[in-house]
């Protein structure tokens, strides 16, 4: 590699919030605390690339050495990550960012490079699997807030409020443990096996608890309905899970969780609320998010095969023909599979 690129750890650099300061793009996926949550659970290697010094950074990539004896040596920036798109100050270290990735690629033997986002303007390359983005501008007048809804957002809240659901925000354990519970009868559902236990205790322990996100549950009669996890970065909010419980789906938890969080980080000064990626066939969840009055944007996964050296497409997996399976599997089955999958299928 150049002398102006090489390859970082943020667990290695203590100014590594004050880099991606230099990004104003720059989301949670890029954070030094996603990375470590990664590694501690999967076992995955850090390659961020980055190009100039820390002090005045003009591009970076994050990436994830992936080796499995299952799926094959990769990098993905980044695995379990919606969209991590390569952060630059322009085109022209965007374009020798990502050479530099593609000759890692090569010289460290991946089948493939996978970018998760931000190479739209780069000449000759196509998107291998497109999704919806959706994010939502906030301002701290709640009523004003609250007016930009859709009417059936609007309804949904009020007849939640109405029925007798009752929402609060937490860091605690025991929330965390009600919303794996809610959380699993949701994957379920979906026919998804449920990431490790392992993955959401690393997460609680490294955001959770130390106040950078929260959980966010529905309860009425003080039975838990519906439960969101919502992660922060600066003053941008995520929504990263959901689960619900079916048999309670008409009281519209799941809409009262989503505007508790809404006004929550409304009122504290954050400036944007992301909900994550959406696949293009999800018309229900889809519509679910716009009815926020979410913007939505395109996000586009890029990937090249080191072999060929070309950009290729993939099918979208949220989906497949496992699906059926998972739905009929026990969640205690589903679970033990999902922490034997999950860091060979990322």
């Amino acid at each position: 590699m150049p002398a102006s690129v090489r390859i970082v750890d943020p667990d290695e650099i203590p100014e590594w919030d004050q880099l991606l300061e230099g990004f104003p793009a720059s989301t949670f996926f890029h954070s030094r605390e996603w990375a470590s949550i990664l590694r501690s659970t999967y076992g995955f290697q850090p390659r961020y690339l980055l190009l100039g010094t820390v002090a005045e950074p003009r591009a970076l990539l994050p990436l994830m050495r992936v080796d499995s004896w299952l799926t094959g040596r990769r990098g993905v920036g980044l695995p379990f990550s919606d969209e991590c798109a390569p952060l630059s100050v322009d085109d022209a270290s965007l374009h020798e960012i990502v050479d530099e990735a593609r000759r890692l690629a090569l010289k460290d033997q991946w089948r493939y490079l996978e970018i998760r986002g931000g190479l739209q303007t780069l000449k000759g390359v196509r998107p291998s699997t497109v999704f919806h983005g959706h994010e939502l501008p906030l301002i701290r007048d709640e009523k004003l807030l609250f007016k930009g809804l859709e009417s059936s957002a609007r309804r949904a809240v009020r007849k939640a409020i109405a029925d007798g659901v009752e929402v609060a925000v937490h860091h605690s354990e025991d929330a965390m443990a009600e919303f794996l519970h809610l959380l699993a009868q949701t994957r379920k559902r979906h026919g998804v096996p449920q990431q490790p236990d392992a993955f959401f205790r690393n997460i609680f322990k490294t955001m959770i608890r130390e106040r950078k996100g929260c959980i966010v549950i529905a309860r009425r009669d003080r039975r838990p309905i519906s439960a969101g996890l919502f992660l922060e970065h600066g003053k941008r909010a995520l929504y990263k899970f959901g689960g619900s419980d079916l048999r309670f789906q008409q009281y519209r938890g799941n809409n009262l969780v989503m505007w508790k969080a809404i006004s929550d980080y409304a009122s504290r000064g954050f400036t944007s609320f992301d909900f994550g990626r959406t696949s293009l066939g999800n018309e229900g969840l889809r519509s679910f998010k716009r009815s926020w009055g979410a913007n939505e944007r395109t996000i586009s996964y890029f990937r090249q095969d080191c072999r060929s050296s070309s950009w290729t497409t993939v099918a979208d997996r949220s989906s497949n023909r496992l699906t059926p399976l998972f739905r009929n599997l026990p969640v205690p089955v589903s679970r033990v599979i999902g922490a034997l999958l999950y860091r060979h299928v990322a």
